[in-house]
This record gives structure tokens, C-alpha cells and sequence, in this order.
């Protein structure tokens, strides 16, 4: 990807999306570990591995892509959502993980069909390994909504907050043209996918839980 205009505004989008893996990948150790079952405790573990190393991938392209060495990653880049630094318990977590997910999954497959020989292998291997994350979460956010007591409204609760800031996140990136007019992005409506994606999922109660 040669450095034309819209290229900071990539690196920005890249780390972003880095940023927000890195710290899912730090809560799922820390909330994940106390998850409500030994199977989901060890599952959350095992995601964190994932999210973490999808992360280091992340960061290791965007050096190469500026010519710069790989760099040591300790932390994020302050870029990640807030939604995610916040999370406390496995509510929370469960939907963070699914819907930022949804949307890390509609960017990088737009890269990728923006720029197919171009894009590191590494990048196609991370998108694949990621849609097991979008399953377990997926198969976690029915479970809770048809649990018992007050569980299934302080879930859509959990839901909302972080499907704002989500929502917000792509209105953004859908009207920073830049990034399609020199192709760095395939497609536009990024929005309007992830809110069908997660209106789908939840069902009747979609709507309700879509906040902006």
C-alpha cells in the first residue's frame, strides 16, 4: 500500500482496530476467568490468546506498512473504544466481544476486497480465525437472552451501551470518504450492515436495544 492520501487515515483505522483487540484480549483474561461456567472460563482464555494475537498481527503490518521495525507491544495506542476498557463482567464482556467483532469483521473484509494483493496473508488467516470468536459470542448473546430473572434485560443494557459506541464508531468511518475514494475500504454502509447483522440476532428485541 503505497503512502497516498488517506494513508494516515488507514494506519488510524488500523490501529483502532488493533487497539480495541488488545484490550478485549486483556478483559478476557480478567473477566473471563470468572466466567459463570469452567467451560466459558476456559473458552474466554483461549479467545484471549486469539484477540491478543490477532492484535500483534495488527500492529506488526501497519509498522511494516510504514517501513518502521516491529515494535514490542505492551499496551494499546489509545485508540481502543471505551466501551471495552470498561468491562467488568461477563455481560458486558460477552457483548463487547460480539458486537465489536461484527464490525472488526465488515472493516477487514473490506480491506480485503479493496485491496486483495495487497493485503497480508496474515490479514486473511486473522479474519478467518475470527469468525469463532463471532460464533461463541453469537451462541453466548441467545443464551443469555432466553436466561431467567433479570439476566436477559441487564444483558440488552450491557448491549446497548456498547452497540452505541460501536454505531458510532462506523458512522464515522462511513463518512470519512477518503478511505473509499483511494480504495483502502471496499464498502460503505458499514453502519447500516453491522445494525442488520445485530437486528437479526436479537431478533424482536433489536430494535429496542439500538441506541442513535
Amino acid at each position: 500500500m503505497g503512502h497516498q492520501l488517506g494513508f494516515p487515515l488507514f494506519l488510524e483505522l488500523a490501529e483502532s482496530i488493533a487497539d480495541n483487540k488488545f484490550v478485549l484480549g486483556d478483559r478476557l483474561v480478567e473477566v473471563g476467568f470468572s466466567g459463570p461456567t469452567l467451560e466459558a472460563a476456559l473458552s474466554a482464555i483461549a479467545m484471549a490468546q486469539g484477540e491478543l494475537g490477532h492484535a500483534r498481527t495488527l500492529y506488526n503490518w501497519t509498522s511494516k506498512l510504514q517501513g518502521k521495525p516491529i515494535r514490542d507491544v505492551r499496551s494499546q495506542t489509545g485508540k481502543a473504544l471505551n466501551s471495552l476498557v470498561k468491562i467488568d463482567n461477563w455481560l458486558e464482556l460477552i457483548a463487547s466481544l460480539y458486537t465489536v467483532n461484527i464490525a472488526h469483521d465488515l472493516l477487514l473484509n473490506s480491506v480485503l476486497k479493496a485491496r486483495p494483493d495487497e493485503a497480508a496473508a496474515s490479514i486473511r488467516k486473522l479474519v478467518e480465525e475470527q469468525k469463532e470468536h463471532m460464533v461463541y459470542s453469537r451462541e453466548w448473546v441467545q443464551q443469555l437472552l432466553q436466561d431467567e430473572g433479570a439476566i436477559p434485560g441487564k444483558f440488552l443494557q450491557a448491549l446497548s451501551q456498547v452497540r452505541g459506541e460501536v454505531t458510532d464508531w462506523l458512522r464515522e468511518i462511513d463518512c470519512t470518504h477518503e478511505l473509499v475514494e483511494v480504495n483502502y475500504l471496499k464498502d460503505t454502509g458499514l453502519e447500516e450492515k453491522f445494525n442488520k447483522e445485530v437486528n437479526l440476532c436479537l431478533g424482536e428485541q433489536g430494535a429496542a436495544s439500538h441506541v442513535g
